[in-house]
C-alpha cells in the first residue's frame, strides 16, 4: 500500500512540475519590427524599427513591447535627426513602450495556425506620456512560435510631439503604426 502511495505521490508531482513549466512559458523577441507613416499632402514620413522587444506571458495575458527611439531608421535620412532631437527628444525618452492585457483570450489555442484576432487593452508610453489604446492584432501559431501583427493610429499631440511650423499640416496628420512580430517560447 506504502508503494502504490509512494507512485501516486511521484505520479502527482510530475503532473503537478508539468503544469507548473506550461503556465511559466512565456514567449519573446528582440527582434519585432515597427513601422510608422506620416503622410500630410505630398510629404510622407517613414521610420522602421527591427531591434523591439516584446514578450507575451499566456499565464496573466499580458504583453509588452519596449523600443529604442534611437533604432528607428528612416527612408528620408534627413528626418531622423529631426525625429531624435526636436520632435521625441530621444535623449531624455530613449524608450518608447506599450504594455497591455489580451481581454477576449479565453479559447485562444497557442498551437493553432489559425488566424485569430485578439483586442488588447493597454497603456502606450512616448516622451513620458501614457495614453489609454485598445488595439486588436491577428495572430496564429506558426513552428511552436506565436506570429502576428497589429496596425493602429495616434496623433502626435496626444504624446506632446509638436513639430515645427514649417511642417505644421504634418502635425496635425496622424501616425499610422503597424507592427509584426514572432514570439518564440521560453520557459
Amino acid at each position: 500500500m506504502k508503494k502504490l502511495h509512494l507512485k501516486l505521490f511521484i505520479v502527482c508531482i510530475f503532473l503537478f512540475k508539468s503544469f507548473t513549466l506550461e503556465a511559466q512559458t512565456i514567449y519573446l523577441t528582440k527582434k519585432a519590427h515597427v513601422q510608422f507613416i506620416v503622410i500630410s499632402g505630398d510629404k510622407t514620413i517613414e521610420a522602421h524599427n527591427n531591434t523591439v522587444a516584446a514578450t507575451f506571458n499566456p499565464a496573466t495575458v499580458t504583453i509588452e513591447f519596449t523600443l529604442l527611439m534611437k533604432s528607428f531608421i528612416f527612408t528620408k535620412t534627413e528626418f531622423e535627426d529631426k525625429f531624435n532631437s526636436e520632435y521625441v527628444d530621444s535623449d531624455n525618452f530613449p524608450k518608447a513602450c506599450f504594455k497591455g492585457k489580451i481581454t477576449n483570450y479565453e479559447g485562444f489555442d497557442l498551437k493553432s495556425p489559425e488566424n485569430v484576432v485578439l483586442t488588447i487593452q493597454g497603456e502606450l508610453t512616448i516622451k513620458g506620456i501614457s495614453k489609454q489604446l485598445t488595439l486588436t492584432s491577428s495572430v496564429h501559431s506558426k513552428s511552436g512560435n506565436i506570429e502576428g501583427n497589429s496596425e493602429f493610429t495616434i496623433h502626435p499631440a496626444d504624446f506632446n510631439i509638436n513639430l515645427n511650423k514649417k511642417s505644421e499640416p504634418i502635425s496635425q496628420s496622424n501616425v499610422e503604426i503597424n507592427v509584426e512580430f514572432l514570439l518564440e517560447p521560453k520557459e
